[in-house]
């Protein structure tokens, strides 16, 4: 038996209100990349996509998300991204995505995987004659998601996260990021933030100062 650990990703790219700013999503990265850090690194990325045209926050939501893909691990060359379609009951999801994997290639989505599933169970809504046929999707749906996990998602127990990378590179970039990439929204204060940002998430204070040099020099 496979034990998973999965960490949801709320905040980095969508919330109860909606798309995440830049700020939140950059303060919600370097909050899971802390948790990374102590937790034993990262095997897989998942990006769920809801069945339909791809749109701009899709492909912001991506880059997000591709930033731990980013996380340099010692010993690992990249860290694998997979694709979960959801909402998929009225369409073949190996077919679809065969007709749509252009759109995405298009927009810089690449994946090693994809998998198409069914979230939600009959409701009141659906036709008596469907109710089983659509406990049976969502059953077939939660083995489908197992295995492409299982498959994707590197398998070595011993993951360590390169923190000379991370504070050096990776920290950095997200900060960048989160500013709109312009050094006239880099706050006087930078250094500050940081701080406060590191504190709270219990990562290397006296990293702070090494970190805002990385980001103005971006």
């Amino acid at each position: 038996m496979t034990d998973f650990r999965l960490w949801d990703t709320a905040g980095v790219n969508e919330c109860e209100g909606g798309t995440v700013s830049d700020r939140d999503a950059m303060d919600n990265l370097i909050r899971l990349a802390g948790s990374l850090l102590k937790k034993g690194g990262l095997h897989l990325v998942v990006h769920v996509f809801e069945l339909g045209k791809i749109d701009e926050d899709d492909q912001k939501n991506y880059n997000r998300l591709g930033q731990f893909a980013k996380i340099k691990q010692k010993g690992v060359e990249r860290v694998p991204v997979i694709l979960c379609i959801t909402k998929t009951e009225e369409v073949e999801p190996e077919e679809w995505w065969i007709d749509n994997k252009k759109a995405f290639d298009k927009n810089g989505m690449n994946y090693d995987d994809t998998v198409g599933v069914v979230c939600n169970g009959p409701g009141p809504e659906i036709a008596e004659e469907f109710v089983e046929m659509m406990i049976q999707m969502k059953a077939k749906s939660k083995v489908d998601m197992i295995k492409c996990i299982t498959k994707n998602a590197i398998k070595s127990t011993d993951m360590e996260i390169d923190e000379d990378h991370l504070y050096g590179v990776w920290i950095p970039e997200v900060i960048w990021d989160g500013f709109s990439k312009k050094k006239e929204h880099l706050p006087k204060n930078l250094k500050d933030i940081i701080e406060s940002i590191f504190q709270k998430y219990g990562l290397d204070v006296e990293k702070s100062s090494q970190v805002e040099a990385a980001v103005r020099s971006l």
